[in-house]
């Protein structure tokens, strides 16, 4: 929290500034966060990998933030200013934390996330991963966008929002920025398109050519399409740990060979 922030003196508080001498200061306060975040309208679920995540209502979309991440934190952070008027103790703010995941992996409900695509009610949901929390439905009908979809999807720091799509689009027009031979080119339409498809198998594209081919342009203009992300390619490397990770944080691996 910035040490400079300036609040107002309260008028009247629930509970006293200082704790009773018989409880230490950081018990007092994780017990006082944990009573503000009791009464928020926060649902704690955690998915099939048994990831803690709390899911924040306001009146425009529901946030969803993994509860060990740190845009929860901050936000518990600044709930805990607002409401008490001065800054929580780290040891405190941990403490809390550490109840919240106990509670959840015992008492919460296992809810699925997908990264960026996910299926509900017959529906597709795209995630525009954007300020407003906003997806789009795909429905046999058409699409339009939704401020407030279900929960479904998780987020990672490397995504980037996706732009509002235009209904006058044409999907062809794709095929002039990549270097696809023609013979190629419904093939490489068809696998596009079914990125956009959950819960089928997904054929991993793989680029080759000699330098200077266009092999990291195709695949970054491929990866902006379908997910967005500060990680533009992927290439193969002897850190297995990192791999699975990057794979699991993507919506479709874009692998290129430099040959």
């Amino acid at each position: 929290m910035n040490d400079n922030y300036i609040h107002e003196p309260p008028t009247s508080r629930d509970e006293p500034d200082e704790p009773p001498a018989s409880q230490p200061k950081n018990a007092a306060q994780s017990e006082q966060l944990l009573k503000l975040i009791a009464d928020a309208n926060i649902t704690f679920f955690h998915d099939t990998l048994k990831m803690s995540y709390a899911a924040i209502k306001t009146t425009a979309h529901t946030k969803v933030w993994a509860v060990n991440g740190t845009q929860f934190k901050t936000w518990l952070q600044k709930l805990f200013s607002d409401k008490k008027h001065k800054t929580i103790s780290g040891e405190a703010l941990k403490s809390a934390i550490g109840v919240l995941n106990g509670k959840d992996l015992y008492d919460g409900a296992t809810t699925p996330l997908s990264v960026r695509v996910a299926e509900h009610g017959g529906s597709i949901f795209y995630d525009l991963s954007n300020k407003n929390w906003q997806a789009i439905m795909i429905t046999p009908d058409g699409w339009q966008v939704v401020n407030n979809p279900p929960t479904m999807f998780v987020r990672y720091n490397h995504q980037l929002p996706q732009v509002t799509p235009s209904k006058y689009g044409n999907v062809k027009k794709l095929l002039n920025l990549v270097n696809v031979k023609s013979e190629y080119h419904l093939l490489f339409l068809c696998w596009l398109i079914s990125c956009f498809v959950p819960d089928i198998p997904h054929a991993m594209p793989i680029f080759f050519g000699e330098k200077g081919a266009a092999k990291s342009t195709g695949c970054e203009i491929i990866k902006a399409v379908i997910d967005p992300s500060s990680l533009a390619t992927l290439s193969l490397n002897n850190d297995s740990k990192a791999m699975a990770i990057n794979l699991t944080e993507s919506r479709q691996a874009i692998l290129r060979f430099i040959t």
